[in-house]
């Protein structure tokens, strides 16, 4: 089975189960309302569970410009790979093609000037510092 590229236009999901079924769609994205982050947008890729039955999960983060977050912890790693656009922290700044791994209980405030697209990948979730 071929699949054909998504393109350049828009961004595409594509969903490959066991058996080969591949499902196609449009990668939307929802608000996300935390702490105060107006300009934040989401799309989880899945959700899901270490040994500890603590939730893993992977999203698609897009920040519009001028986005930022409140100081926040993760309790555990947090991997963000950036595709376009970057980020800032107190601890630098990325740019498109960064891999940030922030480790557990890390401490960051995040601004981004001129928006972000980027996977970030998590094993918990974050809390107040």
């Amino acid at each position: 089975m071929t699949i054909e590229s998504a393109g350049e236009e828009s961004a595409t999901l594509f969903v490959i189960d066991v058996d080969g079924i591949v499902e196609r769609s449009p990668l939307s994205f929802l608000e996300f309302g935390a702490d105060g982050r107006p300009l934040y947008e989401l799309r989880r890729l899945y959700t899901g569970a270490t040994n500890h039955d603590v939730p893993t999960e992977a999203i698609i983060a897009r920040l519009q410009p001028g986005a930022s977050s409140a100081p926040h912890r993760h309790m555990g790693y947090e991997l963000i790979y950036v595709i376009e656009g970057g980020f800032e922290t107190e601890h630098g700044v990325f740019g498109k093609n960064s891999v940030v791994l922030m480790k557990p209980d890390t401490v960051h405030k995040t601004i981004s000037a001129k928006g972000c697209l980027a996977l970030v990948i998590r094993d918990k979730p974050f809390c107040e510092p």
